[in-house]
């Protein structure tokens, strides 16, 4: 009797655990830009990172789903001249 006790609070646990992971996964996000109206008007899309080979694979997927230039910058934000440096190279910029 003990033993089916302690595997039923062992269980219960286990099964809160894999509902919560099932629930707030991380899920990919698709942004639609491709009826956007910048980019229909030939924007650039630049984007800042401090991980490059992150963000190559979402250069690619947006160059691949829209047909626009996409431009990485590698800076860490918290460093002022890295970042001047990324937007004198962009200019003129548009949010």
């Amino acid at each position: 009797m003990s033993n089916s006790n302690f595997f039923l609070l062992l269980l219960l646990p286990l099964l809160l655990l894999l509902i919560l992971y099932i629930l707030v996964r991380p899920r990919p996000v698709k942004i639609p830009i491709k009826n956007c109206h910048a980019t229909s008007k030939g924007a650039c899309v630049s984007i800042l990172t401090r991980f490059p080979n992150k963000l190559e694979e979402v250069k690619q997927a947006i160059r691949l789903s829209t047909s626009i230039n996409v431009v990485v910058f590698v800076a860490d934000v918290r460093d002022y001249n890295a970042v001047s440096k990324a937007i004198s190279e962009v200019n003129p910029i548009d949010v």
